[in-house]
């Protein structure tokens, strides 16, 4: 049975809920209904119930479990298949999309487009020699991936780019030019095979300022 809840959920509320009771629905998404666990206090389900009007019956669909998935989270999904809901899709095959590309997304970090660009380039022979390959490598090991390396590359901006270069962008100038000029080059890879529609390059250039020019290897 499912108490409607006339004040939004809290989560004050949701974390002294008991083991199996009612369940809530929510005031601020239509069928957005919270199920307590049957065994653990303050944990839960959170399940949209929606008419399908190609089978025409009643059905239902778990968004995902409290705490992991908050409140908010909750209200934003439930939102979003309701409105596709409203646009004939299927909410089921709307929220696997959104998985498959929330997976995707983590698996498109910036070490593995940069080693994909990193082995493209080598397989094309776009180097002089191996010394320039081993640079190239080097670098990115001592100064990007340590921070980067499993950020996804379609979420990082300027101000990540901006914190990493610069403690060296006045001490070692030629060196910071160096790794920004790659991480130009890992961008512009991943623009091209779609993997983001951005380069921070020239916001992260304009927020070091000037430095001395140089000539890739």
């Amino acid at each position: 049975m499912a108490v409607q809840s006339r004040k939004r959920l809290t989560d004050s509320k949701l974390r002294n809920i008991t083991p199996n009771s009612n369940q809530l629905t929510s005031s601020s998404v239509a069928g957005l209904v919270f199920k307590p666990s049957s065994c653990t206090k303050g944990t839960g389900a959170w399940i949209l119930r929606y008419y399908d009007k190609v089978s025409k019956k009643r059905t239902k669909i778990t968004l995902g479990h409290y705490p992991k998935m908050g409140i908010a989270a909750a209200e934003e999904e439930a939102k979003f298949l309701r409105a596709a809901l409203k646009q004939g899709l299927n909410p089921k095959v709307e929220k696997q999309k959104a998985q498959d590309r929330k997976r995707q997304k983590q698996l498109n970090t910036f070490k593995s487009i940069s080693e994909e660009f990193f082995n493209k380039e080598k397989i094309m022979k776009c180097w002089k020699n191996q010394k320039s390959i081993d640079h190239w490598s080097d670098r990115m090991k001592k100064y990007i991936y340590p921070a980067l390396a499993d950020k996804p590359i379609i979420e990082i901006n300027a101000r990540d780019l901006t914190a990493i270069l610069i403690a060296i962008w006045n001490t070692k100038t030629e060196t910071a030019n160096r790794v920004l000029y790659q991480i130009k080059q890992v961008f512009n890879w991943a623009n091209l095979m779609g993997y983001c529609n951005h380069n921070p390059y020239e916001a992260t250039k304009t927020a070091l300022g000037n430095a001395k020019s140089f000539t890739s290897e």
